[in-house]
């Protein structure tokens, strides 16, 4: 078998939380009963929600070179624009590495902040520091649910991957499965 799957610009992922305008190509071969992916995807412009809050794409490519476990490579960096009183914030979330093993990076006004300092601006719009004791506690639930944001990430857009190629390649079943231990993915 050998397949490449080209993705048109206007082909969307559309979901509850999700509008993403996607575009790229992807060879699909199979040696030795396994499937090996070659190719990319960008995401060209749309927003994901995380916490409720709209994140919009600024930039983001899922790269696949000589891939046999569906660990892509990933280069995603997303804008939320919010109030701090009058002030007006941008936080970005910066996704790089691979979609096992992602690395999140959050700045907001272009100054590098915490995971738990991003979820407290995504939640309450104001930093760990200037929280209540209850409000603090939300932010630690959050983040100690083995790093929420990164599962949400993974889960919705290995979903969405997974209806997409059900789709072009008509088959009835496609099934890309994980778990937050990010060692754990199955085609």
């Amino acid at each position: 078998m050998d397949v490449l799957v080209t993705i048109p610009r206007n082909t969307w992922i559309k979901g509850k939380d999700m509008n993403i305008e996607t575009a790229g190509s992807v060879q699909l071969k199979r040696e030795n009963k396994q499937i090996i992916l070659n190719g990319s995807i960008q995401l060209l412009r749309g927003y994901y929600a995380l916490y409720g809050k709209r994140f919009d794409i600024e930039s983001a490519n899922i790269f696949f070179k000589d891939n046999k476990d569906f660990n892509p490579d990933v280069d995603i960096k997303t804008r939320y624009r919010f109030r701090d009183g009058n002030n007006r914030r941008i936080l970005h979330l910066i996704v790089n590495g691979n979609i096992k093993k992602p690395s999140l990076t959050f700045t907001l006004d272009g100054e590098e902040i915490s995971e738990p300092d991003a979820v407290s601006y995504i939640i309450f719009g104001k930093n760990m520091a200037q929280l209540s004791r209850q409000e603090q506690s939300s932010v630690n639930n959050e983040f100690n649910a083995s790093g929420l944001a990164t599962s949400f990430l993974i889960n919705s857009l290995t979903s969405k991957i997974n209806d997409r190629v059900k789709d072009i390649l008509h088959l009835d079943l496609v099934d890309i499965t994980g778990s937050n231990q990010y060692g754990n993915t199955e085609i």
